[in-house]
């Protein structure tokens, strides 16, 4: 089955995933395993998504920008989308509050940077802080705060929350616990 994107287009080629860019200067094809699927964001259902949460009760509406940090978007070749994502991911959470014109804030997403539940490929702290800054610098302006989310390490958590500080907007910050009875953090 093939999968639509605003931007993007995912297409199943036997055990790998074609990612296609839709744009009509430099279109790229990449061949990437299947875990890309749901790496490309801004479906065109977010838009619907966003909404039906706005319509439920949420007073707070998240970019979907989880997958597109500058680490996991250059393990993709796909660095220079990274305005791209982010911009168009801004769009459909604006275009989600106009038209249900209510009252709704939207927060910025930092995510893990390179793995989700893996703080072992977290890069080291300085880089993280660097990393965080270029995700905040492209939201701040658009976002009223901030959520550093599915944080897995204290090095992350830190670092997100740092770069978010920078921006003098609210921040939010979620941990994962590893799955047992310790609930230990996962670092």
């Amino acid at each position: 089955n093939d999968i639509s994107f605003v931007g993007a287009k995912l297409c199943k080629v036997g055990s790998k995933v074609k990612v296609i860019i839709n744009e009509t200067i430099n279109p790229k094809v990449i061949i990437q395993p299947k875990s890309i699927i749901g790496f490309i964001p801004l479906k065109i259902n977010d838009k619907k998504a966003h909404i039906d949460f706005i319509n439920a009760g949420a007073s707070v509406i998240t970019l979907n920008t989880y997958s597109t940090t500058p680490e996991r978007l250059e393990a993709n070749d796909l660095s220079d989308k990274f305005g791209f994502f982010h911009k168009k991911a801004i769009d459909l959470a604006r275009e989600a509050i106009d038209h249900t014109k209510k009252n709704v804030l939207i927060a910025g997403c930092l995510p893990p940077l390179v793995w989700s539940y893996r703080p072992d490929k977290a890069p080291d702290y300085e880089k993280c802080i660097d990393l965080y800054l270029q995700i905040v610098r492209e939201q701040e302006e658009d976002v009223d705060l901030f959520i550093c989310e599915t944080m897995a390490s204290l090095k992350e958590a830190k670092a997100a929350v740092s770069a978010a500080k920078t921006s003098g907007k609210p921040v939010w910050c979620g941990l994962t616990l590893e799955d047992n009875e310790n609930c230990a953090l996962r670092s």
